[in-house]
């Protein structure tokens, strides 16, 4: 597991949480939260959760698609972080429509996003404490050093005749990083 994909975890863990306790607050504030909002404010709302959802809607399957391919688990934990923000602009759409019809349906959105923290903090924290017990995840050296500097998977061709690359440079880029 690489340091990109533990960081991809820890910001799905972080996500997660926050989503949860905004959507806690919520509910707890209950119909009162939802009666103060103005027409204006849901319309303005729809305006950035169509566009929103469409184009998180569309990275989560490039990421998705692309992390499967490429065989990146830091890719396709992007793609669930992408797919849990398309989600969640759905469900302002759903539920604006949904209180425009009934207006004592006003949790159904706190109650998605609930949903979609949780399901943002499992996928976080599996792979931060369950998938990585063996790693050094606390050691500042192991979050700068871990990680090649040049790709792994360099082909040469017949026409490529270049040197490798010298040692004490990638030490010395290395630590510039």
């Amino acid at each position: 597991m690489d340091v990109y994909s533990v960081a991809v975890a820890l910001v799905m863990t972080v996500l997660g949480f926050q989503i949860i306790f905004v959507s806690l607050l919520r509910l707890i504030e209950g119909e009162s939260h939802s009666s103060q909002e103005t027409t204006e404010g849901t319309d303005l709302a729809v305006y950035v959760a169509v566009p929103s959802a469409i184009i998180f809607g569309a990275f989560a399957v490039i990421k998705l698609k692309f992390g499967e391919e490429l065989s990146s688990s830091s890719l396709r934990k992007d793609g669930y972080c992408s797919s849990a923000g398309a989600i969640l602009s759905f469900a302002v759409i759903l539920e604006a429509i949904v209180s425009e019809i009934n207006p004592t349906i006003w949790w159904l959105d706190p109650i998605i996003a609930f949903l979609v923290g949780l399901v943002c903090a499992f996928i976080g924290f599996r792979t931060l404490c369950l998938r990585n017990k063996d790693l050094p995840l606390t050691s500042i050296s192991w979050w700068l050093y871990s990680h090649s500097i040049t790709p792994s998977h360099q082909t040469s061709t017949p026409s490529d005749t270049s040197s490798p690359a010298n040692p004490t440079q990638e030490t010395e880029l290395a630590e510039i990083i």
